[in-house]
């Protein structure tokens, strides 16, 4: 098959899972963390048994042409060192919002900063709040001398509040608008989410790792797809992208007590009517794509095992496959990383690529003349039988190779048996699983079949194709249901007429992948004729029947309740002649087969 062939075959089946390196991290992650993020965040900041002591201030107002709806919320003073830090940021925060103006890169403070005792919360409430009276009311008076217009008015509305906290972190979410009588749509205003670890108070700004929105593509889709109520093949339908890459938002994630948030605000990636997308994706799917301070906030108490685990951690990282897995693989693998690894090699692409012939692991394990060279940069344990390290892998690569993907990986350890295994990498567990259920899919729809069978190049492959698939559900069941994937055998019988004659016809077919219906054999079209043909079932519920070149036999459709089946037949003086030139052979005259179960 051409190279060129295997690569745009390999691209379409892998579009959904391989390529964006994705989705989320293995569902025992999710067992083994969730309960323990669960106990440390809360829906509401009054469920931390820690939570800091806030008061509220409301800085409304009126002017003659405006109204200011103004809201910020501060921990209270004399709470320790971190507490203290937050509440100067935070004010630091309301100053900038407040005092500042931007036009483009410029920016020109309205009002002076408060210069008195910030610990003196009315003085510097108050002074916050007259002072922007102040300027919004000469603002709204000049433009509404300018418009002339009697109803001319404005409208300022922004808050700083808090909006999550846990025994580990605590966030404040600074948004809001600004509308007047002339405006279309209102002007969004706020610098977003603010992050702050509680046991020092510094503000926490990197929760992913760079360049990760390469490799989350299809959690952004995902989280897309909810919002729009779609499909994740169809959210690029919602968009207003010129490409099919979806950027990162422009505000920081804001982390939840469900997980970390995304917030698109209007018109940043969709069209006005689609509003500001937002979704919220769970700590157990986007941890491996977290900086390692990000996943220490979010797992709030770990210990530190770097010491103890760090061998054992460089050992296991040998033993992560790249093109294929080495004879001691297993003894180093969960069975369930190990299942899920080995079932997506053997998952058939039609292209002979399959996953374990693309790069996606290619960045972590390779080295262009030597082994890899990983660092152990840190490992917490979150429990007797769990822990997760972060890995650097420092090979040098040759020249052209993005070394932003040689950076800092994520495994996860799981202990059996007294011995500390490896039970994901990267994600890749549930990457895997989500490979294989897109092959499954386009196995069972016949996408890949008719692919096959629409090119020249790949038509000869489709023997060997379905008997791999075959091969691959007898191996590894149907999905979540293995006793599905018994094969069953079914006979039709009928005959092939036309006005004035008929022949009897006989034709068998496994059906050991639901939707492909396996491998129609047709058997006596004439006593020594032998012709393999092939299945696929179209969207509207008919099977087109195929010859193992690609030729087009007949179309059936399932008649009087499922038990028999009809269709055209374009017939051939002789089955062999399939194997030449069916454009020559093929009689221009309509005949019918009608085949009933026996």
């Amino acid at each position: 098959m051409k190279k060129n062939l295997l690569f745009l075959m390999l691209a379409s089946v892998l579009v959904f899972a391989s390529c964006d390196r994705v989705s989320r991290i293995a569902s025992d992650i999710k067992s083994t963390i969730t309960s323990k993020i669960s106990r440390i965040t809360s829906k509401s900041h009054k469920s931390s048994s820690h939570g800091l002591k806030t008061e509220s201030f409301d800085l409304s107002g009126e002017t003659a042409h405006a109204s200011l709806d103004i809201k910020v919320e501060l921990p209270k003073t004399n709470q320790g060192i971190a507490a203290d830090q937050i509440r100067s940021r935070l004010i630091d925060i309301m100053d900038n919002e407040l005092a500042i103006e931007y036009s483009g890169d410029m920016r020109k403070r309205i009002f002076p900063a408060y210069t008195g005792d910030r610990n003196d919360s009315k003085a510097l409430m108050d002074y916050y709040r007259e002072k922007k009276k102040e300027a919004v009311a000469k603002d709204s008076q000049e433009s509404f001398n300018r418009y002339g217009d009697e109803n001319w008015s404005l409208d300022y509305s922004w808050s700083l509040e808090r909006t999550c906290e846990t025994d580990g972190f605590i966030v404040f979410n600074s948004h809001g608008y600004i509308h007047a009588s002339d405006m279309m749509h209102a002007a969004a205003i706020g610098q977003g989410p603010f992050t702050f670890d509680k046991k020092d108070g510094h503000q926490v700004t990197a929760f992913l790792k760079r360049d990760s929105q390469y490799e989350i593509q299809s959690i952004l889709r995902k989280g897309l797809a909810e919002y729009f109520s779609v499909s994740p093949e169809d959210v690029r339908n919602e968009l207003n992208l010129e490409e099919g890459f979806i950027p990162l938002p422009k505000e920081t994630p804001q982390p939840t007590e469900d997980g970390l948030s995304f917030h698109y605000q209007q018109y940043e990636i969709s069209y006005g009517a689609a509003g500001e997308p937002v979704f919220t994706v769970p700590f157990e799917e986007i941890l491996p794509f977290c900086t390692a301070e990000a996943v220490k906030l979010f797992l709030g108490n770990y210990k530190d095992v770097t010491g103890e685990l760090s061998d054992r951690v460089q050992e296991l990282c040998h033993y992560i496959p790249d093109h294929g897995m080495s004879i001691n693989t297993a003894t180093y693998m969960t069975p369930d990383l190990y299942r899920a690894l080995t079932e997506a090699w053997a998952a058939p692409d039609g292209a002979y690529g399959e996953i374990g012939e693309s790069e996606w692991l290619f960045y972590f394990v390779s080295a262009q003349d030597g082994s890899p060279v990983f660092t152990v940069k840190s490992v917490l344990q979150t429990d007797p039988s769990n822990a997760i390290a972060f890995v650097d892998n420092n090979t040098t690569f040759g020249e052209g190779f993005p070394l932003q993907y040689f950076k800092e990986h994520f495994i996860k350890l799981t202990k059996v048996d007294g011995k500390w295994l490896m039970d994901d990498f990267d994600g890749v567990k549930l990457q895997c699983h989500d490979y294989v259920q897109e092959m499954r899919r386009q196995y069972e729809s016949g996408e890949i079949l008719q692919y096959l069978l629409s090119d020249e190049y790949s038509r000869e492959y489709v023997p060997d194709f379905m008997e791999s698939v075959e091969a691959f559900y007898k191996e590894y069941g149907n999905g979540d249901n293995p006793s599905a994937s018994a094969p069953k055998d079914y006979t039709y019988s009928g005959s092939l007429y036309n006005d004035s004659n008929s022949y009897g016809i006989e034709m068998r077919f496994t059906e050991s992948v639901a939707g492909i219906k396996g491998r129609y054999r047709y058997l006596s079209m004439s006593a020594d004729k032998f012709l393999p043909i092939y299945g696929s079932r179209s969207s509207d519920g008919k099977l087109h029947i195929y010859t193992e070149k690609g030729n087009e036999l007949f179309i059936l459709q399932p008649s009087n309740g499922g038990t028999s089946l009809s269709g055209e037949w374009y017939m051939y003086n002789d089955a062999s002649e399939l194997h030449y030139d069916p454009g020559h052979y093929r009689w221009k005259k309509h005949l019918q087969v009608r085949l009933q179960q026996k």
